[in-house]
Parts: structure tokens; C-alpha cells; sequence
């Protein structure tokens, strides 16, 4: 069964620009840029019939393209042992919109909400053991005035997540196109 998640894709220019966080706190192991996306979703293993249904619900969302830029550092949870290190996103109005459609579409054929608030990041490394709290306050502070330049959003995808040894595989299963005329929504 494929483990599904629906993100944005980062342009490459971002990806490069985001090579500066992945430094600076010993043994641990950095997503690598073709891992960095922003999930607007994660659904999790999938059976055929509703990765149909999935793409059938994407296919409806009728959403406008926004610019959004990544902006500070920060991690998951908020207080206590980190478990994940995180760039932030600007928030437009237009990807909290995009990012509700999905849920509210994903609603209608079973897939549950998330039941936390949606948060937009990117996940820059999972820690898989405990970092020593003064190394990540000083990693986030030497990065909190991070940001990278604005970038155009136009599409959204649907991607397949293969677990291997070396860190997770993703494939494109679906582009889904914004539109630039809100006359068209």
C-alpha cells in the first residue's frame, strides 16, 4: 500500500537557500533537498480505491496561486525535547484556504482531520535521539532571522513516500494546477 501526503514543492533556488540550516548541530542527519516540501497533508497508507477517491477530491479543489516565503527556524514540540527542527512559512490567507479545502474535501470520503492546527513548515531533520537543549536554543537563535526570497505557488501535489534505509523516497503521483483568475474559482 502507498503512504500518501499531499505538499508544495519547493523551487530550487529555495532549496538551495535553505542549504545553510542544515549545518551546525553534530550527529544529526539533515533531509536532504529533494525531501524539503511544505505538507499541506499526510494520509498515510493507502489502499487503491481511495488513492482513487484521493485523486478524484483533488481534482475538484478550485484554488488561486499566492506567494508565500520560508521564514525563521523553530521545533516540534514547542517546549521540551525536540523532536523535529523546522523552517517556518509565511501563512497567506490563500494556502490556509488551500490547505482547509484538502481537509474538508478529505473529510467527505473518510479521511479524518488532522487534530492539530495547521502549522506550515518545512522539516529540515527528525531526531531520532536527544540533542542537548542549549544546542538547539543556539542553533534556532543563530537561524531565527533566516528567510529565503518570495516565491510564486501554482501547484500542488499528491506524493507516494517509500521508507528506505537511507530516509524516506518520494514520487509524484499528481500535480494539481492553481488558478491565476479568481473570476474562475
Amino acid at each position: 500500500m502507498p503512504r500518501l501526503f499531499v505538499a508544495i514543492e519547493l523551487p530550487e533556488a529555495v532549496k538551495h537557500q535553505l542549504e545553510v540550516l542544515r549545518t551546525g548541530i553534530a550527529g544529526v542527519r539533515w533531509l536532504q533537498p529533494e525531501q524539503l516540501h511544505l505538507t499541506l497533508k499526510f494520509i498515510g497508507d493507502t489502499d487503491n480505491d481511495k488513492r482513487d477517491a484521493i485523486h478524484r477530491t483533488l481534482s475538484t479543489i478550485r484554488a488561486v496561486t499566492f506567494s508565500t516565503q520560508v521564514r525563521g527556524v523553530g521545533q516540534f514540540p514547542a517546549r521540551g525535547t525536540a523532536k523535529v527542527l523546522w523552517a517556518g512559512m509565511d501563512a497567506p490567507e490563500q494556502l490556509i484556504n488551500l490547505q482547509k479545502l484538502i481537509e474538508a474535501g478529505f473529510q467527505q470520503i473518510g479521511i479524518p482531520r488532522e487534530n492539530r492546527p495547521f502549522a506550515p513548515h518545512i522539516t529540515l531533520t527528525r531526531l531520532k535521539k536527544p540533542i542537548s537543549e542549549h544546542a538547539i536554543q543556539t542553533y534556532i537563535a543563530q537561524h531565527d532571522g533566516f528567510k529565503t526570497k518570495p516565491f510564486q505557488v501554482e501547484q500542488f501535489v499528491l506524493y507516494s513516500s517509500t521508507l528506505t534505509p537511507q530516509g524516506s523516497v518520494y514520487e509524484r503521483e499528481a500535480v494539481y494546477l492553481l488558478s491565476q483568475d479568481l473570476r474562475l474559482l
